[in-house]
Protein backbone atom coordinates (compact mmCIF):
# COMPACT_ATOMS: atom_id res chain seq x y z
CA UNK A 1 0.00 0.00 0.00
CA UNK A 2 0.86 3.63 -0.35
CA UNK A 3 1.56 5.55 2.96
CA UNK A 4 3.83 8.08 3.45
CA UNK A 5 7.07 8.16 1.73
CA UNK A 6 6.44 4.49 0.52
CA UNK A 7 4.43 5.96 -2.76
CA UNK A 8 4.72 3.93 -6.69
CA UNK A 9 7.95 6.27 -7.07
CA UNK A 10 9.77 5.89 -3.68
CA UNK A 11 9.40 2.29 -4.12
CA UNK A 12 10.74 1.70 -7.77
CA UNK A 13 13.65 3.72 -6.69
CA UNK A 14 14.19 1.22 -3.60
CA UNK A 15 13.53 -1.87 -6.79
CA UNK A 16 16.57 -0.02 -8.51
CA UNK A 17 19.21 0.38 -5.94
CA UNK A 18 17.98 -3.15 -4.84
CA UNK A 19 18.54 -4.88 -8.63
CA UNK A 20 21.98 -2.65 -9.04
CA UNK A 21 23.52 -4.40 -5.95
CA UNK A 22 21.81 -7.82 -6.85
CA UNK A 23 23.93 -7.40 -10.48
CA UNK A 24 26.97 -9.07 -8.56
CA UNK A 25 27.65 -10.65 -5.42
CA UNK A 26 30.56 -8.50 -3.44
CA UNK A 27 32.44 -8.97 0.11
CA UNK A 28 34.39 -6.46 2.01
CA UNK A 29 36.35 -6.77 5.55
CA UNK A 30 36.17 -3.84 6.96
CA UNK A 31 38.11 -4.17 10.17
CA UNK A 32 40.42 -7.01 11.02
CA UNK A 33 40.96 -5.81 14.73
CA UNK A 34 44.14 -3.17 15.50
CA UNK A 35 46.12 -6.04 14.13
CA UNK A 36 49.98 -5.33 15.06
CA UNK A 37 52.58 -5.07 12.61
CA UNK A 38 53.72 -8.59 12.91
CA UNK A 39 52.02 -11.46 13.97
CA UNK A 40 53.20 -15.05 14.96
CA UNK A 41 52.09 -18.77 13.85
CA UNK A 42 48.87 -19.28 16.28
CA UNK A 43 48.08 -15.64 16.88
CA UNK A 44 43.83 -15.46 16.99
CA UNK A 45 42.28 -11.81 15.79
CA UNK A 46 38.82 -11.24 14.90
CA UNK A 47 37.84 -9.61 11.71
CA UNK A 48 33.89 -7.63 10.29
CA UNK A 49 33.15 -8.26 7.30
CA UNK A 50 30.14 -7.55 4.90
CA UNK A 51 27.96 -9.62 1.78
CA UNK A 52 25.96 -7.47 -0.77
CA UNK A 53 24.28 -8.60 -4.04
CA UNK A 54 22.97 -11.71 -2.83
CA UNK A 55 20.24 -13.00 -0.89
CA UNK A 56 22.09 -15.65 1.01
CA UNK A 57 25.71 -16.94 1.58
CA UNK A 58 25.56 -20.73 0.69
CA UNK A 59 29.07 -20.91 2.59
CA UNK A 60 32.01 -18.65 3.17
CA UNK A 61 35.33 -18.91 4.67
CA UNK A 62 38.48 -17.12 5.52
CA UNK A 63 41.39 -17.24 3.87
CA UNK A 64 45.38 -16.79 4.71
CA UNK A 65 47.39 -17.93 1.78
CA UNK A 66 50.87 -16.81 0.60
CA UNK A 67 51.79 -15.71 -2.84
CA UNK A 68 53.40 -19.34 -3.44
CA UNK A 69 51.04 -22.05 -2.00
CA UNK A 70 47.59 -21.88 -2.19
CA UNK A 71 47.21 -23.70 1.23
CA UNK A 72 45.00 -21.65 3.85
CA UNK A 73 47.28 -20.79 6.58
CA UNK A 74 44.42 -20.27 8.99
CA UNK A 75 41.04 -21.47 11.09
CA UNK A 76 37.91 -19.87 11.41
CA UNK A 77 33.74 -19.74 12.38
CA UNK A 78 32.56 -20.99 8.89
CA UNK A 79 29.28 -19.65 7.44
CA UNK A 80 26.97 -21.46 6.03
CA UNK A 81 23.31 -20.47 4.94
CA UNK A 82 23.66 -17.31 6.22
CA UNK A 83 20.75 -14.29 5.33
CA UNK A 84 22.05 -11.56 4.10
CA UNK A 85 18.23 -9.76 3.82
CA UNK A 86 16.03 -10.42 6.35
CA UNK A 87 12.08 -8.68 6.30
CA UNK A 88 13.48 -6.42 3.99
CA UNK A 89 16.24 -4.90 5.66
CA UNK A 90 20.16 -5.75 4.90
CA UNK A 91 21.23 -7.27 7.50
CA UNK A 92 24.64 -6.02 9.75
CA UNK A 93 28.26 -7.31 9.20
CA UNK A 94 29.49 -9.95 10.14
CA UNK A 95 31.97 -10.92 12.88
CA UNK A 96 34.52 -14.29 12.42
CA UNK A 97 37.42 -15.40 14.70
CA UNK A 98 40.19 -16.19 13.00
CA UNK A 99 43.75 -18.30 13.78
CA UNK A 100 46.61 -18.39 12.33
CA UNK A 101 48.34 -22.27 11.83
CA UNK A 102 51.17 -22.94 14.04
CA UNK A 103 52.55 -23.96 9.99
CA UNK A 104 51.93 -20.50 9.09
CA UNK A 105 54.70 -19.46 7.34
CA UNK A 106 56.95 -16.68 8.00
CA UNK A 107 56.78 -13.44 5.69
CA UNK A 108 53.44 -11.93 4.14
CA UNK A 109 50.38 -13.64 4.02
CA UNK A 110 46.64 -12.40 2.22
CA UNK A 111 44.52 -12.32 4.25
CA UNK A 112 40.16 -12.79 2.57
CA UNK A 113 37.09 -13.56 2.51
CA UNK A 114 35.55 -16.04 -0.48
CA UNK A 115 32.08 -17.06 -0.20
CA UNK A 116 29.25 -18.83 -2.18
CA UNK A 117 26.15 -17.12 -2.61
CA UNK A 118 22.66 -18.12 -3.93
CA UNK A 119 23.56 -21.58 -4.88
CA UNK A 120 19.85 -22.70 -4.10
CA UNK A 121 19.12 -20.94 -7.09
CA UNK A 122 20.51 -23.52 -9.13
CA UNK A 123 18.41 -26.47 -8.62
CA UNK A 124 15.18 -26.42 -10.33
CA UNK A 125 12.29 -26.30 -7.71
CA UNK A 126 9.33 -24.70 -9.91
CA UNK A 127 6.59 -26.49 -11.64
CA UNK A 128 8.71 -25.99 -14.60
CA UNK A 129 11.65 -28.23 -13.58
CA UNK A 130 11.30 -31.10 -16.08
CA UNK A 131 12.37 -27.97 -18.76
CA UNK A 132 16.37 -27.99 -17.31
CA UNK A 133 18.27 -25.93 -15.40
CA UNK A 134 17.78 -21.86 -14.79
CA UNK A 135 18.93 -20.24 -18.05
CA UNK A 136 19.34 -16.53 -16.97
CA UNK A 137 22.70 -14.87 -16.74
CA UNK A 138 21.50 -13.98 -13.37
CA UNK A 139 21.36 -17.11 -11.83
CA UNK A 140 23.79 -18.71 -13.91
CA UNK A 141 26.54 -15.73 -13.57
CA UNK A 142 26.34 -16.76 -9.68
CA UNK A 143 26.32 -20.43 -9.87
CA UNK A 144 27.52 -21.90 -12.70
CA UNK A 145 31.83 -21.47 -13.13
CA UNK A 146 31.77 -22.60 -16.59
CA UNK A 147 28.86 -19.98 -17.56
CA UNK A 148 30.42 -17.68 -20.50
CA UNK A 149 27.77 -15.42 -22.59
CA UNK A 150 29.56 -12.66 -25.33
CA UNK A 151 26.46 -10.32 -26.66
CA UNK A 152 28.33 -8.24 -30.18
CA UNK A 153 26.75 -4.88 -29.78
CA UNK A 154 27.68 -1.81 -32.34
CA UNK A 155 29.52 0.14 -29.56
CA UNK A 156 31.51 -3.14 -28.08
CA UNK A 157 30.60 -6.18 -26.39
CA UNK A 158 28.96 -7.45 -23.18
CA UNK A 159 30.55 -10.23 -21.28
CA UNK A 160 28.78 -12.27 -18.62
CA UNK A 161 31.27 -14.77 -16.88
CA UNK A 162 30.21 -17.38 -14.24
CA UNK A 163 31.84 -17.74 -10.94
CA UNK A 164 30.59 -19.49 -7.71
CA UNK A 165 33.64 -18.29 -5.43
CA UNK A 166 33.74 -14.59 -5.16
CA UNK A 167 36.21 -12.89 -3.13
CA UNK A 168 36.69 -9.73 -0.76
CA UNK A 169 39.36 -7.06 -0.82
CA UNK A 170 42.96 -8.26 0.79
CA UNK A 171 44.56 -7.44 4.08
CA UNK A 172 48.32 -7.85 4.37
CA UNK A 173 49.29 -10.22 7.46
CA UNK A 174 53.09 -10.08 8.52
CA UNK A 175 54.07 -13.49 10.38
CA UNK A 176 56.85 -13.43 11.85
CA UNK A 177 58.92 -16.99 10.93
CA UNK A 178 59.45 -18.97 13.87
CA UNK A 179 63.44 -19.84 14.47
CA UNK A 180 63.69 -23.63 14.91
CA UNK A 181 66.82 -23.87 18.23
CA UNK A 182 70.08 -25.34 17.09
CA UNK A 183 71.73 -27.50 18.91
CA UNK A 184 75.74 -27.06 19.58
CA UNK A 185 77.69 -30.07 18.60
CA UNK A 186 79.05 -32.25 21.40
CA UNK A 187 82.65 -32.30 21.74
Amino acid sequence: GGGKGNGHVARNIRLCWFLTDMVQPWLEIHQADDLPNQVTPGFKFSIRWEAGGGMSITEAKIVCSSSSSSQNFCTSTTISNGKIWEDGKKLPSIQSQVQLLPSAPGGSLSLYVTAKFDQEWASPTRKEKDKGNPQTHFVRARTDASWLAINEKRDGKSVVTGHVWWSSNRVNLNVKSRRRAHSSPEK
